[in-house]
């Protein structure tokens, strides 16, 4: 007879497996919502051509947007914003000429290209699709609110003034605003899977690991570990090899801080591994490497993004704030100055405890707190 644990991996398994298969054979992919474009409010009163230039002429010239605009608090920032939309329009329109009249902007879903592939395929592309459609629909109304704004109302006639006030122009005014904001849907799913793996490394920190040392290593191995499924999720999505051997060696980082091993050499030439405990000192600095690296990816998405191509922080200001033309430059300059005066201040911490000659002990506070405990 079988055993109580192995019966129940058996008949998960078999469960598993056969979903997945009742999936792959009556369930085709598709989105739960028509990812249509929400036409512009004054869409209907607007004539069907202001201008005898068809628009995809009108945008693809360069000297044509001279930008002839009212004098505004947004009128530079607009002129961004239409040097940005001019560039995609011109590239959507060589794509497909039709595009602003197309009754539905279709979900692409890729073809997986091995066996395990097709598996985390037909487990996950369900709730995917889910998760994707109800983060699409939330910015979908914050941009709505947005359009109900001065600011918008401002970007409305100054770009009617640039490109012609008529439904062509209105529609491709909402296929950019559309298009951005389905590109901000990653990155707002990246945000509430960091959030909730931080939130889940608080709560262990503070509830499971008991002493300094353990909190310190067990939370570096649990972030970079996180790291390796983050990337390991980017690889399935993207078919990235950078992406994938980021994802290796993170995991290798996570797995050796879990459990650090160093290797000897013997008399006999034979190769031996033993285990060994990380000091505080080590694991400071360690926690310091760890979190420059992150200061200085998030630093680095800050000053290469742009409107035409936005950063993950971008999309997600974009994405906060409804707002899809104007690049959040004050709030990404207060977080880079917040990251660096951070950094500098975990520089000196880290410094100073460095240079100390003696190790040490986080460890006793706690064990004099036990001592108390027990004198009760």
């Amino acid at each position: 007879m079988m055993s109580k644990k192995p019966r129940i991996a058996v008949i998960v398994t078999l469960v598993v497996l056969a979903s997945c298969f009742l999936l792959a054979f009556f369930v085709r992919p598709h989105s739960l919502s028509f990812q249509t474009t929400d036409p512009p409010d004054d869409y209907a009163i607007l004539p069907q051509h202001a201008d005898r230039l068809p628009l995809a002429t009108r945008i693809s010239r360069g000297n044509s947007l001279a930008l002839v605009l009212t004098f505004s608090a947004y009128s530079r920032e607009n002129g961004s914003a239409f040097l940005a939309m001019r560039e995609w329009g011109t590239e959507m329109f060589q794509k497909d000429p039709t595009f602003l009249y197309a009754t539905q902007i279709g979900q692409q879903f890729e073809v997986p290209s091995s066996i395990f592939g097709s598996f985390v395929y037909n487990v996950l592309f369900g709730p995917r699709i889910v998760v994707e459609d109800q983060v699409l629909h939330v910015i979908r109304k914050q941009i709505h609110a947005f359009h109900k704004t001065d600011v918008y109302e401002q970007i409305r006639n100054d770009y009617y003034e640039s490109f012609g006030k008529d439904k062509e122009s209105a529609l491709l005014l909402a296929n950019y605003e559309f298009d951005r904001a389905k590109m901000a849907v990653p990155a707002v799913l990246s945000a509430l899977f960091w959030l909730v793996m931080i939130l889940i490394g608080i709560h262990r920190a503070v509830k499971v690991h008991k002493t300094i040392s353990d909190k310190i290593q067990k939370s570096l191995s649990g972030m970079w570990l996180t790291l390796a499924l983050f990337y390991l999720i980017e690889t399935w999505s993207h078919n990235s090899v950078q992406v994938l051997m980021s994802s290796i060696l993170c995991a290798a980082t996570g797995f050796y801080l879990r459990k650090p091993i160093v290797a000897s050499l013997q008399a006999d030439g034979a190769l031996t591994f033993k285990l060994i405990t990380l000091n505080i000192k080590p694991l400071i600095l360690i926690a310091f490497a760890s979190l420059s690296l992150v200061a200085i990816h998030l630093i680095t998405w800050i000053k290469t993004g742009s409107l035409q191509n936005p950063d993950p922080v971008t999309l997600f200001l974009f994405a906060a704030s409804g707002n899809f033309f104007h690049d959040p430059i004050f709030q990404k300059r207060v977080l880079e100055r917040l990251l660096g005066v951070l950094w500098l201040i975990a520089l000196a911490w880290v410094i100073r405890i460095m240079t100390m000659e003696q190790e040490i002990d986080l460890e006793a506070p706690e064990r004099l707190d036990s001592l108390v405990t027990r004198e009760i």
